[in-house]
């Protein structure tokens, strides 16, 4: 059947960031971190890391500093923070560990830690972060999530 009057879709802008919550209230994750969750554990946000069991969760748009002062409670909403999520358009400029040219446009990159990516078979688990849009140096590219 085609349409035959105007339909209203729901759908996610495009350079959306949604609210997440951290896994642990206790590690500094610093803006611009490649983000992570575990798919056997708690589906929190981790720091990006090539483990099994990872996927990419996106790249954080603020700074996560917990309270070691012991004096609060830090609630749930405490712990959450922007992300910039998987299949929203943005770029980011990272470093990559292999040496890439303008040959690697559109190659993906996954997950190394939270500062870096690599091309597949450099890393162990190939958690996918996104693809090459742009090599600015030999390690350094920017990649569309």
């Amino acid at each position: 059947m085609t349409l035959t009057a105007n339909r209203v879709s729901l759908f996610s802008e495009r350079n959306e960031l949604e609210e997440l919550e951290v896994d642990s209230p206790s590690t500094q994750l610093f803006d611009g971190s490649i983000l992570a969750r575990d798919t056997g554990g708690s589906g929190k946000l981790l720091k990006g890391a090539d483990t099994a069991n990872f996927v990419f969760a996106g790249i954080l748009q603020q700074e996560f500093v917990p309270d070691t002062s012991g004096v609060t409670t830090i609630t749930v909403d405490e712990n959450k923070v922007r992300v910039a999520v998987p299949g929203s358009g943005r770029t980011y400029t990272l470093p990559i560990g292999s040496a890439v040219d303008e040959t690697d446009i559109g190659t993906q990159v996954f997950i190394v830690d939270d500062e870096t990516v690599d091309l597949v078979g450099v890393t162990t688990n190939d958690v996918l972060v996104g693809t090459i849009v742009n090599v600015i140096s030999a390690n350094v590219v920017k990649v569309r999530i």
